[in-house]
């Protein structure tokens, strides 16, 4: 059989932080001549706390719709607030239970929309009424009551 022969191990040292041209070279550690880094009060970050506060807040929607609509209607409310803005689908008559994870002052706007007989198109927004409300972690209540064509009432429970 041949003989084993041993050959130095080469490699490429890249000097990216000097900007110098790659050497070539056995492997080697040399001390750092550099003196140490020192971090400036200016230079170092604190831990940032984020202003909004997360507690989850239920909000229960009732609609109550006193009388009818000679058309075909869709509901819904808009609810903004605390970095959200968010447009629900809601029934004429019954319940709808939201979610707010994030406290905060929140305005919610209820609408109708009339549209034609497949609602691919909606009608300009009518019937509207609005209420704002603070969500502090607890459960709310808002009762809308809508009749149609003289508009809606939004009370919060």
């Amino acid at each position: 059989m041949g003989k084993r022969v041993a050959l130095p191990v080469m490699f490429v040292l890249a000097s990216a932080c000097s900007g110098g041209s790659p050497a070539v070279g056995r492997s080697t550690s040399t001390p750092s001549t550099s003196p140490p880094s020192t971090l400036s009060p200016s230079a170092t970050t604190s831990p940032t706390v984020s202003p909004i506060v997360h507690q989850l807040t239920y909000v229960v929607i009732e609609t109550s719709t006193q009388g009818q609509y000679t058309e075909r209607v869709r509901s819904f409310a808009q609810i903004s607030g605390a970095g959200i803005e968010r447009t629900l689908r809601l029934r004429l008559t019954g319940r709808r239970l939201l979610h707010l994870k994030r406290a905060g002052q929140y305005t919610i706007e209820s609408y109708r929309r009339a549209c034609s007989s497949t609602c691919r198109q909606l009608h300009h927004p009518k019937d509207t009424c609005t209420t704002t409300f603070a969500a502090m972690g607890q459960v709310i209540h808002l009762e809308i009551d809508v009749t149609p064509g003289l508009g809606c009432t939004i009370t919060l429970l």
